[in-house]
């Protein structure tokens, strides 16, 4: 199952890929973090790992959000369509995606770049993996399931199983007036698979044994609700991942990211 388009520099990418590297303005690393030597990956590997626990509730000195959770912000799907059971249209906002700075495993890391010159571009491949995403929101379900009208608003969690992440980075470095060069992304793409999904919804029917049965058929149609709902996830967070990063490479010069 694939969630094209979609998933905040994760936050958790952003910051990921400035962790990998292990630098920071100093003060922020702890004396546990190190930075690596370009090409070491096993080095960044680690401290990815590292600064991804550390710095997921954020940099509110610096304006670096949290990735724990990671906020989506408001996605629109449109399930099913004409001449199909499912005629709904599904709306989420205050949409966060949960334990994905707390069960993110960093699987391998790659860093393309030549810190020798500067003037060339510089590319990064991040592979990591959660066994479980918990996306929450308020939605507003409107349509039509089979003969039933459907015009609810509650609360939705949709569980994401066994989740892999795949990202790959393209940065430009850019000297800025303070003399030093700073990375500007140019290019960021995440693609995530899903091993299993399913969902529940407060409040979808005022008769609480017709709510259970009709979300019980979601479930068992929930290929049906992903091919159109993940991949609104995977762009929203994607594009939250992305903001994230860049914020993180506006206050870190990409001249002292590796050791000499």
């Amino acid at each position: 199952m694939h969630l094209m388009k979609m998933f905040k520099p994760n936050r958790v990418v952003a910051l990921n890929l400035l962790w990998i590297c292990g630098v920071v303005a100093e003060g922020f690393i702890p004396s546990s973090i190190k930075r690596c030597h370009l090409g070491d990956e096993a080095c960044y590997k680690t401290q990815a790992q590292n600064y991804l626990e550390y710095y997921k509730y954020g940099i509110p000195e610096h304006n670096v959000p949290s990735i724990e959770p990671l906020k989506i912000g408001t996605l629109r799907s449109q399930i099913g369509g004409k001449d199909t059971p499912m005629q709904l249209n599904l709306l989420m906002t205050n949409t966060s995606a949960h334990h994905f700075g707390s069960s993110m495993v960093v699987k391998s890391l790659t860093i393309m770049a030549t810190p020798d010159d500067l003037s060339k571009p510089a590319k990064t491949i991040m592979i990591m993996s959660s066994p479980l995403i918990d996306v929450t929101a308020n939605y507003h379900l409107k349509g039509k399931f089979l003969i039933l009208p459907i015009d609810s608003k509650g609360q939705v969690s949709i569980k994401l199983r066994q989740v892999d992440v795949n990202t790959v980075i393209d940065m430009l470095p850019e000297k800025r007036t303070d003399g030093l060069h700073y990375l500007k992304i140019t290019g960021y793409k995440m693609t995530v698979e899903t091993g299993s999904g399913s969902f529940n919804m407060t409040n979808l029917f005022k008769d609480p044994a017709l709510s259970e049965s009709t979300i019980k058929v979601f479930n068992d149609e929930y290929k049906t609700f992903s091919k159109e709902l993940e991949p609104k996830i995977m762009e929203a967070a994607t594009r939250a991942t992305r903001e994230t990063l860049q914020k993180v490479f506006d206050i870190i010069p990409f001249d002292d990211f590796f050791l000499k």
